[in-house]
């Protein structure tokens, strides 16, 4: 009977080891349990599962070992586990696996925040229909940037409201037409003349009209800051635009013209003042820096112009879209089955491009505006841009500056000579989780992209893949809002960093100890 139970017990497969991810959910204002908070785990290979947590706000799950994601959800607001300050860094996976204590693992949610106020007139009257803007400055992938993030109408009484909102810094503007102003141009135009065309200046909380005199306002976790921002009508401006070559009589531009304003930290934003279809004018355009555009079938324009008060004629000249077209070669062949993309980000719009994928000759092209652009390739080949020139002329910095109408054509020879950096940062010999580990190359850089940020994962590891090789420093910082790819702000750190030599496709393993944060 020994041997029939012996047969039987090999013929059964072994069952696979799990591990215990679990914890709370706590409020980290109030350090108070979550109820009802939906946490979600997500693994390799599109594995996901979740469970809502009880009045202990308690979660579990049993999984197999493997690096996994934590999010947890309430009260519609989502955010990744990870980060001990609500401002700064961008999440710790967990590693589940044997001698990692995953069973207790806090998660601290931040609430989000809400700003709110009403716009006014001269006379205290609500302004309805007036636009505000949020607009937020503060880190993104290692480079501070001021993005508007959110715009919003006022309701009759003047009321705006944005929220959920994640806490941070943040900038309130407000434009509008004058409520007699509109309905004279909606009913009889030369009532609108003969008054006079005002306008609202774009305005900021707390009632400026210049931005560099613009309030910050910082939302904390939780709370909810009002902000009220009077409006005072100045006289506007008409601004006529020709389209220099449309083929229309008077040049007029026969597509869509636009009026972007120029805001806090150059921030462009479009304000609609009223149109005079008769003249083909705008009239009541506040004073301001502007950029126009007008588009028409395959041809654009555009052009930054100064408006104050008076009457303004402006010539824009239509020309084809931008081209960019260019050849990716590889100094080494792809791996079979491969597939290469390049994306062109705007350095201006806070890195948000376009993206295509190569021809099978490498080929590729882009319809776009006047901008700077940054080229990057991504795809299931890790590659990095060697080489980079345009019209046969070498970029510095890794920066196409594209003017509207222009035709260039890009040159890139793409490398996979890159290794990978893997490690723990630590303090008395102890990992750490959720610290700032930067690499920066050893000779310096202007160009951001050359700087790698990672945040430490809940084990104190990190891991760097698809490094282009070369040599580099590395330190780790108790700090998460640094601005790594700015080599003024890492400068202070590189003294005591360690030199670390990237081999192509070899991997570097590295303790790194943490330093403490230099005062700005």
């Amino acid at each position: 009977m020994k041997p029939l139970l012996l047969a039987f017990a090999m013929a059964v497969p072994a069952v696979a080891q799990t591990y215990i991810i679990a914890g709370v959910v706590t409020d980290a204002a109030h350090n108070a349990p979550i109820e009802r908070a939906r946490v979600t785990l997500f693994g390799a290979r599109s594995f996901k599962t979740a469970v809502t947590t009880g009045a202990d706000g308690r979660f579990l799950f049993d999984v197999p070992a493997g690096k996994y994601t934590l999010w947890a959800e309430h009260n519609e607001w989502r955010m990744q586990f990870g980060n001990p300050e609500p401002t700064a860094g961008f999440g710790s996976a967990i590693i589940a696996g044997p001698g990692q204590d995953t069973a207790h693992v806090a998660f601290r949610w931040f609430a989000p925040g809400a700003i709110f106020g009403t716009v006014t007139d001269e006379q205290g009257e609500p302004v309805r229909d007036a636009n505000v803007r949020l607009i937020r400055d503060g880190l993104l992938a290692g480079r501070r940037r001021v993005l508007a993030v959110g715009s919003v109408t006022t309701d009759d009484r003047g009321e705006y409201r944005f929220g959920p909102v994640a806490a941070g810094s943040f900038y309130i503007v407000a434009t509008g037409r004058p409520w007699h102003q509109t309905q004279a141009f909606a009913t009889a135009l030369p009532a609108a003349n003969s008054q006079g065309a005002t306008a609202y200046p774009p305005t900021y909380y707390p009632g400026v009209t210049e931005s560099r005199d613009a309030a910050i306002l910082t939302v904390k976790p939780g709370s909810e800051i009002r902000a009220d921002v009077p409006l005072r009508a100045t006289p506007g401006a008409t601004v006529k635009i020709r389209c220099l070559g449309s083929g229309a009589e008077n040049d007029a531009c026969l597509g869509q013209t636009t009026l972007a304003l120029h805001g806090v930290g150059g921030v462009e934003f479009p304000i609609q003042p009223n149109y005079d279809f008769s003249t083909r004018s705008f009239m009541g355009v506040a004073p301001g820096r502007y950029t126009l555009r007008a588009m028409a079938a395959d041809k654009t324009a555009y052009k930054v112009v100064d408006v104050g008060s008076g009457e303004f004629t402006f010539d824009l000249t239509l020309q084809p879209s931008a081209v960019i077209t260019g050849t990716v070669t590889y100094k080494n062949p792809l791996p079979p089955r491969a597939h290469e993309y390049i994306a062109i980000d705007n350095e201006i719009a806070g890195g948000r491009g376009f993206g295509a994928a190569l021809g099978p000759d490498g080929s590729f092209a882009f319809y776009v505006g006047g901008a700077p652009f940054r080229p990057r390739l991504y795809g299931t080949a890790p590659m990095f841009i060697e080489e980079l020139s345009v019209d046969g002329r070498p970029v510095k910095n890794g920066v196409v500056d594209v003017t509207e109408g222009a035709a260039v054509h890009l040159t890139i020879l793409a490398s996979d000579e890159v290794g990978n950096v893997k490690g723990f940062a630590v303090s008395d010999d102890r990992p750490v989780p959720a610290v700032l580990v930067v690499l920066a190359p050893a000779a310096g850089s202007p160009n951001p992209t050359d700087y790698r940020g990672f945040q430490t994962e809940y084990d104190g590891s990190f891991d760097y893949v698809a490094v282009k090789a070369g040599d580099y420093l590395l330190f780790a910082v108790d700090r998460l809002d640094l601005e790594y790819t700015n080599p003024e702000a890492v400068r202070p750190y590189l003294q005591s960093a360690t030199p670390v030599h990237i081999a192509s496709h070899a991997v570097v393993e590295q303790r790194v100890a943490v330093t403490a944060a230099k005062q700005n």
